[in-house]
């Protein structure tokens, strides 16, 4: 019976994070109009929000209007007073002072990390592992949020090329399901426009899926590796030496 329960218990947590679902929406009517909606539910409880980046940037005003001072006033304000010629900073009176040995020993152990560093960021070998590491995330993030097109409104002045439009729409959405929605043409349109409404949906076992897969699936033996190479030897080559120091 108690073997039971606690069995139980894993398939409760799974079932309640099946439960819990996720919504988004993005709609395009101009580049004035563009709305982003976000909602989640679960039984009884449904939360929303909505965001207008476009008015948000426009409609923003300065925060820094009412100040009539210099930046630097402000940065050396910020500043902490420096301590006098012999003495040693507020934070730092009182401490041990350490063997000469062991500060060059840990000056040289810093220089090299840092060396290493600097040649294992700029590694080809690490930018592979990580473009590939990049791209499945890419396609796991896809296949988590799932993005579909819900309708789609396309208005010409020109009613030939508008015509025209519609059946290369039309073969697309025969070819790709993605792109199969409700569309409406806008015939004797005075300008172009364009209405789009994109959205999908997600539960919070997906989520929890996607970072199982997205944390498993780093490559740490690789760039382990590859930062080994470079502590063994943290050389500069020519070309990394003219990206570092231009």
């Amino acid at each position: 019976m108690v073997w039971a329960i606690l069995a139980a218990i894993p398939l409760l947590f799974l079932l309640l994070l099946y439960a819990v679902r996720f919504h988004y929406h993005a709609e395009y009517e101009s580049p004035a109009v563009l709305r982003f909606t976000a909602g989640m539910r679960f039984l009884w409880i449904r939360k929303t929000l909505a965001v207008e980046p476009g008015r948000a940037l426009w409609g923003h005003e300065n925060e820094n209007e009412g100040y009539a001072g210099d930046d630097d006033d402000l940065f050396e304000e910020s500043q902490p007073a420096a301590a006098a010629p012999g003495e040693a900073p507020d934070g730092q009176r009182g401490a041990l002072r350490l063997p000469d040995a062991w500060a060059l020993g840990l000056a040289r152990f810093r220089a090299r990390l840092r060396k290493a560093g600097a040649r294992w960021i700029l590694d080809p070998g690490v930018w592979r592992l990580m473009l590939r590491y990049a791209w499945g995330e890419g396609r796991r993030a896809l296949w988590l949020l799932g993005p579909r097109l819900e309708s789609l409104h396309l208005g010409l002045s020109d009613a030939y090329s508008l015509a025209r439009l519609a059946a290369v729409w039309s073969a697309l959405a025969g070819m790709f399901p993605a792109l199969a929605c409700p569309v409406s043409y806008g015939f004797g349109a005075r300008e172009s426009e364009i209405r789009t409404r994109v959205g999908g949906r997600f539960t919070a076992l997906g989520v929890l899926i996607f970072a199982l897969l997205s944390i498993t699936s780093i490559p740490w033996a690789g760039l382990y590796s590859r930062y080994a190479d470079c502590w063994r030897d943290p050389r500069l080559t020519r070309w990394q030496k003219r990206v570092l120091l231009p």
